[in-house]
C-alpha cells in the first residue's frame, strides 16, 4: 500500500514517457536476468521487498508482476501458481483504490474497466479448466517471457512517448 501511494505521488510529476521508460527497462533486465538463472534468495524478505515494488510497478504501469515471478524459485512452481491469481487481486484492489482516491481514475477509467471484468472472467475460467494440464515446471518460464513481453511494451510505448514530446 505505500508504494502505491508514493507511485500515485509519482505519476503526475515523471509523465507517461519516462515512467515507462523507467519501468519498461527495469522489468526488462530483471527477467533477463531471472531467465538467464539469476535467483533472488527465496525468503520472507525477498518476498515482501518483491510485493513493495509490485505495489509501485502496479500503480505506475499495471505490471505487479514481475518482482514476483523473479522472486519465486523455479523449484517451486505449485506454489507460484497458486499464489499469483491471489496476488495479482489484491494488488489490482490497492492500485485501483490509491488511484480513485488520488484522482488519477476518472467516472469514464472505471467504466472501460468495468467492460473489461467479462474478459477476466472468461480468463479465470479457462485457467481453471487449463491448470491441470498445464504442467507446473512450465508456469515460471512461462510468466517470466509474459513478462518480458509487457517490459519490451512498455520501453517501446515509453520511448514513442518521448519521441513524440521531443518532436513538439
Amino acid at each position: 500500500m505505500p508504494t502505491a501511494v508514493v507511485a500515485l505521488w509519482l505519476v503526475p510529476r515523471s509523465g507517461p514517457g519516462p515512467t515507462a521508460v523507467a519501468v519498461g527497462a527495469a522489468v526488462v533486465v530483471a527477467v533477463v536476468a531471472a531467465l538467464r538463472g539469476w535467483q533472488v534468495p527465496q525468503g520472507r524478505w525477498s518476498l515482501a521487498g518483491a510485493g513493495v515494488v509490485a505495489g509501485a510497478l502496479s500503480t505506475l504501469a499495471a505490471t505487479p508482476g514481475p518482482p514476483v515471478v523473479v522472486a519465486y524459485h523455479p523449484g517451486d512452481p505449485v506454489r507460484l501458481r497458486a499464489n499469483l491469481c491471489l496476488f495479482f487481486l489484491l494488488t489490482s484492489a490497492v492500485s485501483t483504490a490509491a488511484l480513485v482516491l488520488g484522482g488519477g481514475l476518472d467516472a469514464g477509467a472505471l467504466l472501460t474497466a468495468a467492460r473489461l471484468l467479462p474478459g477476466v472472467a472468461a480468463g479465470l475460467g479457462l485457467g481453471l479448466l487449463l491448470r491441470r494440464r498445464v504442467p507446473a515446471a512450465a508456469v515460471r518460464p512461462a510468466a517470466l517471457w509474459l513478462c518480458l513481453v509487457s517490459g519490451g511494451v512498455l520501453l517501446v510505448s515509453g520511448a514513442g512517448h518521448l519521441a513524440a514530446a521531443a518532436g513538439r
